[in-house]
């Protein structure tokens, strides 16, 4: 009795590690279907409307990715988007918004594939992690910003229109309430 309880135990765990193998098997197909789908955007309208506080945008890179699967028409839970890419500014635009604010030399992250491209040689990079909160409205967002090139390096997941108040959920469960943006915009 004992030797078949021990074969029965081997073969829900043999079933469980089946399981997650093929969970994880369809998490890279779907994943790899997801990443083919993306493409560089250069697309100024949407940037615009969602950095408005960026200042005059001359020229973008872009890639958004969404955690929504291809060809789900009604996907269960919550997608997130998932927005990358460089920003071109108006001349002086980057010492405009970096001015009166701490910041931090740091190396540019990790850039997909696509975007590589467009990584200008021998950039400077610094940060302000009160810009990244205050510039955006997103779940998310880290700015990486180089004076020389006035160019902004964006990483944000679930960038939100800040002219609309966005109700969501908080980490505790809560509803949040997001208010419109009042960082002023540059001029």
């Amino acid at each position: 009795m004992l030797i078949g309880s021990g074969f029965g135990a081997a073969a829900l765990l043999g079933a469980g590690t089946g399981v997650r193998w093929w969970r994880e098997r369809e998490f890279r197909l779907q994943s790899a279907a997801r990443d083919a789908e993306v493409k560089v955007e250069t697309d100024l309208a949407p940037v615009k409307r969602l950095m408005p506080q960026l200042g005059p945008v001359v020229s973008a890179h872009w890639t958004l990715w969404s955690s929504a699967l291809p060809g789900d028409r009604l996907p269960m839970g919550p997608i997130d988007a998932y927005f990358h890419g460089f920003v071109q500014v108006a001349a002086g635009q980057v010492a405009r918004l970096l001015d009166g604010h701490g910041t931090a030399a740091t190396a540019l992250p990790r850039v997909s594939k696509l975007l590589e491209p467009f990584v200008p040689a021998g950039g400077s990079w610094v940060r302000s992690e009160e810009l990244d909160r205050r510039l955006l409205t997103a779940r998310g967002s880290e700015l990486f910003f180089d004076r020389g090139a006035d160019l902004v390096y964006v990483s944000a997941h679930n960038l939100f229109d800040p002219d609309m108040e966005h109700v969501g959920t908080g980490p505790d469960g809560k509803a949040t309430t997001t208010p419109p943006s009042q960082y002023p915009v540059q001029p």
